[in-house]
């Protein structure tokens, strides 16, 4: 049916095609567009294969199909596992304190924001094997704002 050099016809003829059915299946325009975008990015790494089938749209939309029903099944799993934590706790309002601290530390890299939080308010230390894993080892002080010798209040 399709030669190796028109992936690009083939996607251009198929993909609409594809949106509607996928779609038509999963209720949802996003998702059946992303199910179809990913089939067919696999079906471009194998095209010289894929395009010697009869009907290479069916690979695409077997591809596609199956993506969807993983989406679902993960779905599914997260929508039982939120079901059996229960209802969400109430999370009290930062303190303006709390909301000046969480401001400067987004100034800061994400790994040095993981290392204050597991230090000073998980109250992990080197011994723990956090610090092994972070940028600022046994002591050493953070980079940022306490750079200059002032460090960070005591715990």
């Amino acid at each position: 049916m399709a030669t190796g050099d028109d992936f690009e016809g083939f996607f251009a003829m198929a993909y609409p095609r594809l949106v509607r059915q996928l779609f038509a299946v999963v209720g949802d325009v996003g998702e059946a567009e992303d199910v179809v975008q990913e089939a067919f990015a696999r079906a471009a790494v194998r095209w010289q294969r894929i395009c010697t089938y009869d009907d290479p749209q069916a690979w695409v939309r077997r591809v596609a199909l199956n993506r969807a029903r993983s989406n679902l099944r993960r779905s599914r799993r997260a929508l039982a596992a939120l079901v059996r934590t229960g209802p969400v706790a109430d999370v009290p309002e930062l303190s303006p304190d709390a909301a000046a601290v969480a401001m400067a530390m987004r100034q800061l890299p994400r790994r040095h924001r993981e290392v204050l939080v597991l230090y000073y308010i998980v109250q992990l230390g080197p011994r723990d094997g956090s610090a092994a894993r972070h940028p600022h080892r046994h002591g050493q002080e953070p980079p940022g704002p306490w750079s200059h010798g002032t460090g960070p209040p005591a715990r």
